[in-house]
């Protein structure tokens, strides 16, 4: 009997610790529990604890019945909000692209939130009824009440919300209901809405309303709070539409960069270019045969020598693998009589590269000796939309020592520019250049960078050319003129004059597509035997199409 008033403590500091935990209790309450067990937050938690795991469990089952998943999520959460230091690029690859794409593939069940170029469309009707929200003591609106004003009253009731207080329906004058629903009809007159590309909302007759990173449910409260909107009940409803057309359009060459390598192991199995610098911590494998027989390895030291027996030191670093193989074969045969020598590489060094500028994860990389421009920028995540293509640079000791243009990598398969790289050498990529959007009956329909002064024509092969439906004298080509005026402009790209018309900086060039209806020919259909289209010349009688009556099917009208 003596363990009963402690059982009943125990189990009554529970219940509040529960209650503390699971946030349920208001402030006032959970001071007042706290008091009449004269436990302090701190002791609370000491006391869970205490616990076993059982009993821990049990606790947070009785919170929510999702006690353990909780805690994992709450772990995970941490570890990718704090990723280590030396995460490798991919990982981090990885992790931007599950953070940019949070609202599909397994956190499809997750609210959509908007974003620049998304299509809303916007529910509006004046509101009747007027709700009165439950408050604390202080008079503050609760918070679970708060969000019942975005439309989830049946949910905040489902968590234990105390439900509003529907008011007596509002009396509105005849001229402010007049107002009200010319403004509702103007609203929903304009649906669907396009946010822009800063990710506002353009009402008609408002300043633009920012929603970007905002669900459906926090758009409509913020579109509720604007003093215009109080009286009117806002709906938006997000619509994954897939665009088509010129909207639908990608900029060529940055998927490229979207399929991680399968690895960064060094470079070893790769034939040592001749021009290769040799530098600290290359190593080398000589043969000797002769009156000897025996294999030598060397490893460049610091200071870019290596000891070779009976020879002494011999500097290498700074020259190529070429002089350096034939400076050590000539020494071995002038000094070592009746011995000769066979060098060749083995491990090469890893070099350390900056990859700055437009990078998406820029920084020092660590990569083999043999790497080139190509290997870094993987290294480094690729390029980011805003990054040049076709203008990225290798600098050395502050000086432009190459420059490479990934479109003749992606079209022509050249990568005589995709140069070796060398320590501490910088690859810079500058912000993306002019560029214009080609589309319709085109083979590759994207947006392309140009370099330099392109014609249209030359902007159609870009493309990959014309495919078999396009109608090559029916182009339309979309600018912005001297005067900043969007115009059009019709273009034969069929005709020589396409060879001379430049394009420019956001230029959009659309190829049409050819009638689908038949221009000569005639066409036979119904009850016959031999339906299609015929070749049609002057003086073609009907009964050349159909010389008798077995071309007819049974039951044809004769007549």
């Amino acid at each position: 009997m003596r363990l009963l008033p402690t059982a009943l403590g125990f189990v009554r500091s529970t219940v509040v610790l529960a209650a503390a935990l699971a946030g349920v209790l208001p402030a006032p309450g959970l001071a007042q529990a706290q008091a009449g067990n004269a436990a302090s937050s701190s002791d609370l938690l000491g006391l869970y604890n205490n616990l076993t795991p059982e009993q821990q469990q049990a606790l947070l089952q009785q919170m929510g019945g999702q006690g353990g998943a909780t805690a994992g999520n709450a772990n995970t959460a941490r570890s990718n909000a704090n990723p280590p230091n030396n995460a490798d690029p991919r990982q981090r690859r990885s992790r931007a692209d599950a953070n940019a794409n949070s609202d599909t593939d397994s956190n499809a069940a997750l609210p959509h939130r908007l974003r620049a170029d998304d299509l809303v469309i916007l529910d509006v009707g004046i509101q009747r009824q007027k709700l009165v929200w439950p408050t604390t003591p202080g008079g503050a609106v609760l918070p679970s009440a708060a969000a019942s004003q975005t439309g989830q009253a049946a949910a905040v009731a489902a968590q234990g919300a105390t439900a509003p207080v529907v008011a007596p329906e509002i009396e509105l004058l005849p001229k402010e209901k007049k107002e009200l629903d010319e403004l509702v009809d103007l609203i929903k007159s304009r649906n669907p809405y396009t946010l822009d590309p800063a990710g506002a909302l353009q009402l008609p007759g408002f300043t633009a309303i920012t929603l970007a990173g905002l669900t459906e449910a926090q758009a409509a409260l913020r579109l509720a709070v604007e003093p215009s909107l109080q009286r009117l009940e806002l709906k938006v409803t997000y619509l994954p539409v897939r665009r088509l057309g010129g909207a639908s359009l990608k900029r060529y060459g940055y998927d490229l960069f979207d399929q991680a390598p399968s690895t960064f192991a060094p470079t070893t199995d790769v034939p040592v270019p001749s021009d290769y610098i040799v530098g600290p911590g290359d190593q080398f494998t000589v043969q000797l045969y002769g009156s000897q027989n025996k294999t030598i390895r060397l490893t460049v030291g610091r200071d870019g020598q290596v000891s070779f027996p009976e020879l002494g030191p011999i500097s290498v670093a700074g020259r190529s693998f070429s002089a350096v193989k034939a400076e050590i074969e000539s020494r071995v045969a002038r000094q070592m009589i009746g011995v000769r020598a066979s060098l060749s590489m083995g491990e090469t060094r890893a070099i350390q590269v900056f990859v700055l500028g437009e990078s998406r994860f820029p920084g020092a990389y660590t990569v083999s000796g043999l790497a080139t421009i190509t290997g870094a920028l993987f290294a480094a995540g690729g390029v980011r939309e805003i990054g040049s293509l076709r203008n990225i640079q290798l600098k050395r000791g502050g000086k432009l020592v190459s420059e490479l243009d990934l479109y003749d990598l992606l079209m022509q398969g050249n990568s005589s520019h995709d140069v070796k790289l060398q320590p501490g050498d910088v690859i810079f990529i500058p912000a993306v250049g002019p560029t214009v959007s080609i589309d319709g009956e085109v083979q590759r329909p994207a947006i392309y960078e140009l370099k330099g002064a392109i014609s249209a024509a030359a902007a159609v092969q870009m493309a990959g050319g014309f495919t078999t439906e396009a109608d090559s004298g029916k182009a339309a080509l979309s600018r912005v003129d001297a005067q900043r005026r969007r115009v059009v402009e019709d273009i034969d790209l069929s005709a020589p004059s396409a060879a001379s018309e430049v394009l420019h900086n956001a230029d959009a060039l659309h190829v049409a597509r050819l009638r689908p209806t038949l221009d000569s020919g005639v066409t036979v259909d119904g009850q016959v035997y031999r339906p299609g289209n015929y070749a049609w010349r002057p003086g073609l009688r009907l009964s050349q199409l159909l010389p008798s009556v077995d071309e007819l099917k049974p039951g044809a009208d004769q007549h």
